[in-house]
């Protein structure tokens, strides 16, 4: 059986699953779908998205926001501020879930400075691409930023990725 037409770019349908149709043999992300996993990354670790716009875009985020609450205690929001997202490489695992290999960026010392590597996933769900959970709490943990209570909704032994 013939490998399906990678359809052109005026072509390539919405970021969900349907994208996949023409893309099954090839297990390669569309153009479309990594443009929303990018855009749910950058969403939930750049300055301006609200904390809600934060959590709708992180599979079941219950209890996340006590983390994200002991982050604001600790950073000043101009840290805060200075932190940016690069997604380095998305690779397609199955019909709805992706890897992801992606950068913060930090220039104030307060939370880190320069650059944090960190891999995660990405789960379609509720028609759109979210973050794993545990792709978040592996990035708090890593910056240092899990304390108190926080502990509880990303535990220490939580996998990096799912």
């Amino acid at each position: 059986m013939d490998a399906p037409a990678e359809p052109d770019d005026g072509e390539v349908p919405a970021a969900g699953p349907a994208d996949f149709a023409a893309y099954d043999a090839l297990t390669v992300l569309t153009p479309r779908q990594r443009a929303a996993i990018v855009d749910a990354y950058a969403k939930v670790f750049q300055p301006r998205p609200s904390d809600a716009e934060r959590l709708a875009l992180i599979v079941n985020p219950s209890g996340l926001e006590s983390v994200i609450t002991g982050l604001r205690k600790y950073a000043s929001s101009a840290a805060l501020d200075t932190a940016r997202v690069r997604v380095k490489e998305t690779t397609f695992v199955d019909r709805t879930h992706a890897s992801v290999e992606f950068a913060i960026l930090s220039t104030r010392r307060q939370a880190f400075a320069g650059e944090l590597d960190a891999a995660g996933g990405a789960v379609f769900v509720d028609g759109r691409w979210k973050l794993t959970r545990a792709s978040f709490c592996a990035v708090m943990r890593e910056a240092g930023k899990v304390t108190g209570d926080a502990r509880v909704y990303c535990p220490e032994d939580a996998p990096a990725k799912k």
